[in-house]
């Protein structure tokens, strides 16, 4: 019998910290300065509904309760990657209960990222 391994299953298997590493790429690309004080709810709604083609989404919905996996997560986080200077922790999408907590969790990670620099 073949079973295949769901994505989000092989995430946990691979684990956090693994993960973590494989999709960091380094130093930030640019000063986290662009994310603070942009519509980060917005733009995190937009480029969640083009990645998982649906026509609209809201602050409440749940990334994985849309379709969401881990290869798309990252997928987010590097599309995110250009717009907030950095890429946002894995761990902002696994944790957080819907988009808008991700949003927040972003921002507030910009925000500590340009008061250390």
């Amino acid at each position: 019998m073949n079973k295949s391994i769901d994505r989000h299953d092989l995430y946990y298997m691979i684990g956090i910290d693994s993960i973590e590493r494989m999709i960091a790429g380094g130093a930030p690309v640019s000063p986290a300065e662009p994310a603070v004080g942009r519509d980060l709810p917005t733009i995190v709604r937009t480029a969640v509904a083009q990645l998982l083609n649906v026509p609209e989404v809201s602050g409440s919905d749940n990334f994985f309760e849309l379709g969401g996996h881990s290869l798309l997560a990252a997928q987010l986080l590097r599309s995110l990657e250009s717009t907030v200077g950095y890429r946002p922790s894995f761990r902002h999408i696994l944790d957080a209960a819907d988009l808008d907590e991700i949003s927040a969790r972003i921002s507030a990670e910009a925000v500590q990222r340009a008061s250390a620099s």
